[in-house]
């Protein structure tokens, strides 16, 4: 059994998935099985692409769906259909330093009472020409110097899936990705998951997130770019079921503390906006004064 199931989601984007290959052949750590799930995709480009990475001494296992519905159903294919100490979601649009594995497990190994690591992430814009990826700009996004606060996770998702790996045997008492949501599955498990789980951190930026930025259609478009309005919607709808159970149940939980937590936010907001409307003014009489000086010095100069 390798330690690291590494589960990788796809869906008719061969120049993607091969550079997520690129990703995983330059691991400085190896004890790791590659699963592609290709989500009812063109079986033949995915399984040229798991040739090549048996051919690197890579371990490799391919799932063909015969059905598409969702990346939620996705990932938990690929986790029930093997078996490892450690999972980790590698999309086919995403990218790992070559140092990842070995961080992170040695990080979780020193320190069993963590669950789950991540690491910072930089992101990188980019899009799609023809046949070819152009970069077009690198930066900080996910930077991180301490372990994770659930209070910052209740706020906004905090991480990718590609900066974090865990423990398998959570899944024991942690219900697997929600199949009901076409986005933020990440966020809705990562908030399951800290409910029982502390998370480390790793403040090296070991993780690439990829964002085609372009107007890329179909299987190029990304959820978080393409499917900005399903965000929106689900972030509202994750938030209510959680709010809900809390009044089902009568308890104070993760629901009441995001309520509060979004009525803090719309004040905060609130306050930006005059404070913006505020400087805008001050600027406004500052300007007139000038003006007037101007004026008035022109004035007695006659």
């Amino acid at each position: 059994m390798k330690r690291i199931a590494v589960i990788t989601r796809t869906k008719n984007r061969p120049l993607l998935l091969s550079r997520c290959l690129d990703s995983l052949a330059k691991q400085t750590y190896k004890d790791f099985l590659w699963v592609i799930v290709n989500d009812n995709g063109h079986a033949e480009e995915v399984d040229a692409i798991a040739r090549k990475a048996a051919e690197q001494k890579i371990s490799v296992q391919v799932i063909h769906r015969t059905e598409s519905i969702g990346i939620s159903a996705a990932a938990n294919n690929g986790i029930t259909s093997s078996t490892s100490e450690f999972i980790h979601l590698h999309d086919d649009d995403d990218t790992l330093e070559a140092n990842f594995y070995q961080e992170t497990i040695a990080f979780l190994d020193e320190k069993p009472h963590y669950f789950g690591a991540i690491t910072s992430t930089t992101r990188v814009d980019e899009k799609i020409e023809s046949d070819r990826v152009v970069i077009l700009n690198r930066y900080e996004y996910y930077k991180f110097d301490s372990t994770l606060y659930i209070a910052d996770l209740i706020w906004k998702n905090q991480f990718s899936p590609i900066s974090f790996i865990y423990r398998r045997k959570i899944l024991e008492t942690i219900e697997m990705y929600d199949e009901s949501l076409p986005v933020l599955e990440d966020w809705d498990f990562n908030l399951r998951f800290v409910q029982k789980y502390d998370i480390g951190v790793i403040p090296k930026f070991l993780a690439n997130y990829h964002w085609r930025v372009g107007a890329q259609a179909g299987h190029l478009a990304q959820t978080v770019t393409s499917g900005s309005g399903l965000h929106k919607e689900f972030t509202a709808l994750v938030r209510n079921k959680l709010l809900r159970q809390d009044l089902t149940s009568g308890k104070f939980g993760l629901g009441t503390l995001m309520a509060l937590g979004r009525y803090h936010q719309l004040q905060h907001n609130t306050l930006g906006l005059m404070n913006d409307k505020l400087d805008a003014l001050l600027l406004f009489r500052r300007m007139i004064k000038k003006l007037v000086s101007i004026f008035s010095l022109r004035n007695f100069q006659r």
